[in-house]
């Protein structure tokens, strides 16, 4: 049996655009994209450069009994890359980022610290587009649910 919190190295069997699935000894596990790196963009580069057979270090999170599974992570194992270790975002404290995902909603801004935060849709008086560097500052930010709202400087 594994435990949370250990730091293990499984093999790829199978690699989705949803996640990774591992084996660890006679132990499944599956890394969800989620949990695969702390920057988004980064996910989906390691997600599609991943090959069946590649040994992988993980953390694991909590087994889920339905599934007869170990929830896993890449990213947990390197917490010093976490955007959200310190306590940075302060209402009003004001950062450059770049607009990653414009849609009807608002815009979803990756900060230079490498967090996602959002601006939106009433609180944009212009259009941005993606790629565009901006300025923003913290309207409220929550830390542990990793939620950040935006507002355009």
């Amino acid at each position: 049996m594994l435990t949370k919190g250990e730091i293990v190295k499984g093999r790829v069997h199978r690699v989705e655009t949803f996640g990774i699935y591992l084996e660890y000894q006679k132990y499944n596990l599956f890394v969800r994209i989620i949990d695969v790196s702390w920057e988004p963009r980064e996910s989906i580069g390691l997600l599609e450069s991943t090959k069946i057979g590649d040994e992988i270090t993980v953390k694991i999170l909590e087994f889920i009994k339905e599934y007869n599974t170990y929830l896993a992570s890449i990213k947990e194992v390197h917490p010093e890359k976490n955007p959200w270790k310190e306590p940075l975002y302060n209402k009003g404290k004001v950062f450059s980022g770049t607009i990653d995902i414009v849609a009807e909603y608002g815009c979803m801004v990756i900060l230079e610290t490498g967090a996602r935060g959002l601006i939106y849709k009433e609180d944009l008086s212009t259009s941005l587009k993606e790629n565009e560097a901006v300025q923003v500052s913290i309207l409220e930010a929550d830390v542990e649910r990793q939620r950040i709202r935006l507002k355009l400087l």
